[in-house]
């Protein structure tokens, strides 16, 4: 009878154990996702999507977004430009009718560099059902280029700030003085990571760590399309708020 309950442990602790590793490497949906239902959204694409429309979850609802509202579903969404490392990152927050704040920091030990802009953005052209080509129609800095200022923080510490004329990312080239790039590529969740450029795919995986799908794209993603810097969304719960104001 001893030999007989060993026999059965073991036979058990063999057919658990590889579900036990795999269950390891597992990771939180909302780690992934936030509060978006990625996986019914991947089982929804592959069975037969209208391509008319894109279909992206928010809040665990589906959404089909008219692609004649496109510029007015980037409304209140954050996009973010950063290595994944370092102390810098470019964020553009969108507003009505593809208007935008945005703002670029590189933070050093004594010394903090800050550049504040806003444009617009109108579409140019549809590529295809995942791909548009977008305008910069309108874009300035509005922080004053060259001065000097202090941050203080609620911890008492301070910071010296200075303004440059730079909005990383939005540059025409790294090669010349700074002026706004004026076209830029908007990809549309659901598009597949394979029909990205191996330039921008290698930002993301630098830049997202776990959090990209390796396959397919879950937020909206824009490509300066000189650069081809990427600026990815982020979901509602990794949203940053600006650092300088």
């Amino acid at each position: 009878m001893k030999y007989k309950k060993i026999l059965i442990f073991a036979f058990f602790f063999f057919i658990l154990s590889p579900l036990s590793s795999k269950a390891d490497d597992l990771k939180d949906i909302k780690d992934i996702r936030g509060d978006k239902n990625y996986y019914e959204s991947l089982v929804i694409d592959h069975v037969g999507l209208n391509y008319d429309q894109t279909l992206i979850m928010e809040d665990d609802k589906n959404i089909l977004i008219d692609e004649n509202n496109l510029l007015d579903d980037l409304e209140g969404k954050q996009f973010i430009f950063s290595s994944g490392a370092g102390g810098w990152w470019t964020l553009v927050n969108f507003e009505e009718n593809g208007n935008f704040q945005g703002e670029y920091i590189d933070g050093d030990y004594d010394l903090t560099i800050v550049n504040e802009f806003e444009g617009k953005f109108s579409i140019d052209q549809k590529v295809n059902s995942t791909c548009y080509i977008l305008n910069l129609d309108e874009a300035k800095v509005t922080s004053p280029t060259g001065n000097k200022d202090i941050k203080h923080f609620d911890n008492g510490e301070d910071m010296p700030i200075e303004f440059v004329e730079l909005a990383y990312g939005f540059e025409i080239s790294q090669d010349e003085p700074f002026s706004f790039q004026d076209k830029f590529t908007l990809y549309l969740p659901t598009r597949s990571r394979d029909e990205i450029s191996d330039p921008v795919n290698e930002w993301l995986n630098r830049s997202t760590a776990n959090t990209m799908d390796q396959y397919i794209l879950r937020e909206y993603l824009l490509v300066n399309n000189s650069t081809l810097y990427p600026f990815r969304e982020l979901p509602k719960t990794d949203k940053m708020d600006w650092w300088y104001r």
